[in-house]
């Protein structure tokens, strides 16, 4: 396991949770677009279900519409991510920092008994 040779600062914070957000953002368009093509359908029931409106994707718009949006998508879920890591990193820090040292248990010893 590899373990951080430093903590990271603020921005370095955001930036890594911008990035996590952005290729999350990324990687679940494709999901994204199946989930809202089956919400919006209505009760026409376009799709028959998720393999249905996948394969009615691809014949009618081909595989590249499963990508639409991704931009504006990976915009608004790599801010999201920026400024929820970042947050979390500065309020694990604050709390850190303000947490009480736990006073060592006091034993008795023979010699302490009287």
């Amino acid at each position: 396991m590899l373990a951080a040779r430093r903590n990271l600062n603020d921005p370095e914070n955001a930036i890594i949770g911008a990035f996590a957000g952005a290729l999350t953002g990324a990687i679940t368009t494709p999901l994204d677009v199946i989930k809202t093509r089956l919400m919006v359908q209505g009760p026409a029931n376009q799709y028959k279900g998720i393999v249905d409106c996948v394969q009615t994707i691809i014949k009618e718009e081909g595989p590249g519409a499963f990508l639409k949006g991704i931009g504006p998508r990976v915009l608004w879920i790599g801010i999201g991510g920026s400024i929820f890591f970042g947050v979390l990193e500065s309020t694990k820090r604050f709390l850190a920092e303000r947490r009480p040292t736990p006073k060592l248990a006091q034993c008795c010893t023979n010699s302490e008994k009287k």
